[in-house]
């Protein structure tokens, strides 16, 4: 393999990770997207408001809204009382 050859070869490893790196981080935004989507679905299953929702979790409306549009993150605490509101785990 001459040198231009392997030149090319290099070009072409570089962009198949650089792609590759970007489809990575496409992925990453799509499951932050969906972390939300999955909080709604949930409420929506339970027919509880937001309001309800919200009470029921012991925070205020606008956080929940806020995480169901992935603008702020699912924290532990919250998810230990989901689990307990869906009766997934013991209190």
């Amino acid at each position: 393999m001459n040198n231009n050859n392997q030149v090319e070869l290099i070009e072409v490893l570089v962009t198949a990770h650089r792609y590759r790196v970007e489809a990575a981080k496409r992925a990453y935004d799509e499951s932050r997207s969906d972390k939300g989507a999955l909080i709604r679905m949930v409420r929506d299953a339970l027919e509880m408001s937001i309001y309800e929702f919200a009470e029921a979790l012991g925070v205020g409306q606008p956080y929940i809204s806020k995480l169901e549009n992935n603008r702020v993150p699912l924290s532990l605490a919250l998810l230990k009382r989901l689990e307990q509101l869906l009766g997934t785990r013991e209190q």
